[in-house]
């Protein structure tokens, strides 16, 4: 105690300097804490988006040269199309018998385009999610009906949100509404013929849903032409232009796509592949791209997926087990940039700061170094001296830390009460929402305060070991002068 009150009657005595490192440290751990809290309630956002939304906490793909996602396989060229899952019959039962396991549902994944008949162009480019309707909507609740009814089990049909309908009028001049026939047209210009059963409009802000029509699984297999001896049929170049997309906006603006390799399909051409074109057999019923797990308790899901990968690699099943953030894609790829971007950021400004903090204090112990002479000559240790200024550094970083954290947790207090809108899709992506409503995790406020201490403490170091080299005599001669 007799040393904190020492320590306390230097800082005061030095109060000019002490306000200098203790802004410095106060500023620190502000940026800090707000920058992580941002990050950290945009990632919850942008997690539940998805999760609630079309990925579950767990999908199940076969295995592939790259990454898969509900869109595609990611590798280095772009998005290929997904492999069949195998053996679906005993992934099936390998779920059924997990007690973790809530729920799963099946899907087929596809990409083409809108288009009506006598129309020579191709219409806007849309993700083709083919589903088990039944067990999709126990999983997901994630579309409101505007016009028209939901998919029937072993009805065709397609679902189109309200925003691709817009742009089919747009882009198209045409109106389409429930009970229209739309064209789907894949870029090597296989055509499938189906009835828009219904119009939707996404319950959350979810520019990957946007995206997104739900189709009935035999009509997509049909266009695709998969079967349980095939894979997805692959797309040409062109047809991954926008999914190989690396600018934001070229990807979330999700503009046409028109293959510059591919002519426009004729009304006649239309008229002949549809009249030509095979259908899916019964047999292929249980061929799907992916199975949807959602979990009893989520923060299983690591420990799952771990499981499941060593199930498959005991049975011999060329599958894998991935995380929401795979499964979301290219969708998730920005926002998990923009984190590390952050993460970087940070880490430099801890730097910046170190330098700056030991510049200061090398100027701050250097005025001191009669004085501390002067305790050494009076019999002081070295070790009572160091204790003495780590003391002064201790209270420091306490008394301005917990000043920082005061205001940032004010400021994201306030900005999650009026909320942080977003501006643009881009921003409806990283927030997962059309607004977000930061919170402070009391792990950042933790982790923020540690690092401040630390970063104070290590920059401490090398100037109070300049001092302690000082002769006393020396200090004691420069005092008297």
């Amino acid at each position: 105690m007799p040393l904190v009150k020492l320590a306390w009657r230097n800082l005061w005595a030095h109060r000019s300097k002490t306000l200098v490192i203790g802004g410095l440290l106060l500023v620190a751990i502000f940026l800090m804490v707000v920058g992580n809290a941002f990050l950290d309630s945009a990632m919850v956002g942008l997690r539940k988006s998805f999760v609630e939304s079309f990925t579950g906490e767990v999908i199940i793909g076969g295995k592939a040269e790259g990454t898969p996602s509900l869109f595609g396989v990611l590798s280095g060229t772009g998005i290929e199309a997904s492999p069949l899952v195998p053996s679906p019959e005993r992934i099936a039962a390998y779920l059924k018998a997990q007690p973790e396991v809530k729920a799963f549902t099946t899907q087929v994944t596809g990409a083409d385009q809108l288009n009506v008949e006598g129309n020579e162009a191709g219409g806007p480019f849309v993700f083709l999610f083919g589903i088990d309707a039944a067990s999709y909507r126990s999983l997901f609740d994630n579309v409101s009906l505007l016009h028209g009814n939901d998919l029937t089990p072993g009805q065709e049909g397609i679902l189109l949100s309200q925003t691709q309908v817009d742009r089919m009028k747009k882009e198209l001049g045409a109106s389409v509404s429930v009970g229209d026939k739309i064209l789907l047209q894949d870029f090597g210009n296989a055509i499938r013929q189906v009835t828009l059963r219904g119009i939707f409009q996404s319950k959350q802000s979810n520019q990957a849903l946007e995206l997104v029509a739900y189709v009935d699984p035999v009509t997509l297999r049909a266009l695709s032409g998969i079967s349980g001896g095939s894979s997805f049929v692959a797309t040409d170049a062109a047809s991954t232009s926008l999914l190989g997309a690396t600018q934001p906006d070229e990807l979330f603006q999700a503009t046409s796509i028109v293959a510059a390799s591919s002519k426009p399909t004729s009304s006649k051409k239309l008229a002949q592949l549809l009249g030509t074109r095979t259908t899916a057999s019964e047999a292929d019923a249980n061929v799907w791209n992916f199975f949807i797990v959602t979990l009893n308790n989520p923060a299983d899901a690591p420990r799952f997926i771990e499981q499941t990968n060593a199930w498959f690699a005991s049975q011999g099943i060329p599958a894998v087990a991935e995380d929401w953030q795979k499964a979301a894609g290219p969708f998730a790829e920005v926002p998990l940039m923009i984190r590390m971007v952050f993460s970087l950021a940070v880490f430099l400004l801890t730097i910046v700061a170190l330098i700056v903090i030991v510049n200061t204090l090398v100027a701050s112990i250097g005025e001191r170094t009669s004085e501390i002479g002067t305790m050494r000559a009076l019999g002081a240790k070295k070790r009572f001296v160091w204790g003495l200024l780590f003391t002064e550094t201790l209270l420091v970083c306490v008394i301005f830390g917990l000043a920082g954290m005061a205001l940032a947790s004010g400021f994201i207090g306030f900005l999650g009460a009026v909320g942080v809108p977003a501006s643009n899709p881009l921003l409806q992506l990283l927030f997962g929402g059309a607004t977000l409503h930061p919170a402070v995790p009391l792990s950042v406020l933790v982790s923020s305060f540690v690092l401040v201490v630390v970063v104070a403490i290590v920059a401490h170091v090398y100037p109070v070991a300049l001092a302690l080299r000082v002769q006393p005599i020396r200090a004691v001669q420069t005092r008297t002068e």
